[in-house]
């Protein structure tokens, strides 16, 4: 008689190492944290939060921290943190052949001050195995760089346009690709026009001047001044009438 042995090929998870496992993020701005783990058969992913919340099931977690959900793929999606979100989260990919952990450290920050320049941030968080790499195209159809004068692309995808013109507007695409494929998103920005302030004061305003006649008078729109014994000059629109007080 002859016997037959069938072994059923397995293998432990392993968790695909991030970038960096110290994480910073403002407070108020969504983020991810990734947990891609292989393994025969597929490993479950479960996550532990800082509050000690133990999280397995597909969808919103309940928690006291800020509101955040479990995706299909192991990811931890935080919608919007804040300060209670600091802290430890490990995730843990485990099998019948055995289990990985990793453990990030997020850090929350407050939004630094901006002054002298309006920008804006469009968000492009994209998921996949092997993770995506993510590029952007501008309205004009150009490659947008990493870093530049302009623009400047974080390492979650997101990007950043400086000092914002109404020449900026138009259509950007943002572009997740990978060795499975690729995915694009259509992201429509519209500025909104802003009218002219004259020595930053906004609104239409008169000032007077004294001048002496037939001499070139400089007109500062803030605060002229010239001495005439005789006569006043008043500023209306661009020209100068003869008026008297």
């Amino acid at each position: 008689t002859s016997s037959f042995r069938i072994e059923a090929s397995t293998s432990a998870p392993k968790i695909q190492p991030p970038k960096s496992t110290e994480i910073a993020v403002y407070l108020g701005k969504g983020m991810t944290l990734d947990c891609l783990a292989s393994g025969k058969p597929p490993a479950q992913v479960s996550w532990i939060l800082p509050d000690r919340t133990f999280v397995r099931e597909v969808g919103s977690v309940q928690t006291l921290l800020s509101p955040m959900s479990l995706l299909q793929n192991g990811t931890l999606q935080i919608i919007s943190a804040n300060f209670s979100n600091k802290g430890d989260y490990k995730c843990i990919a485990s099998n019948a052949a055995g289990a990985d952990t990793i453990t990030y450290h997020l850090h929350v920050a407050a939004l630094p001050p901006s002054i002298g320049e309006e920008s804006v941030k469009l968000s492009c968080q994209a998921t996949g195995e092997p993770i995506p790499r993510i590029m952007w195209i501008s309205p004009r159809n150009d490659v947008i760089p990493v870093s530049s004068d302009k623009f400047h692309i974080m390492d979650n995808g997101t990007l950043v346009l400086k000092r914002v013109r109404l020449a900026d507007e138009g259509k950007y695409a943002c572009v997740a690709r990978n060795s499975a494929g690729d995915d694009v998103k259509n992201m429509n920005l519209e500025v909104e026009p802003q009218e002219p302030f004259i020595n930053g004061i906004k609104g239409k305003s008169a000032s007077k001047v004294l001048g002496v006649s037939y001499q070139t008078v400089l007109l500062d729109l803030f605060h002229g001044r010239c001495l005439d014994a005789q006569r006043w000059f008043h500023i209306t629109g661009s020209q100068c009438r003869e008026g008297s007080i």
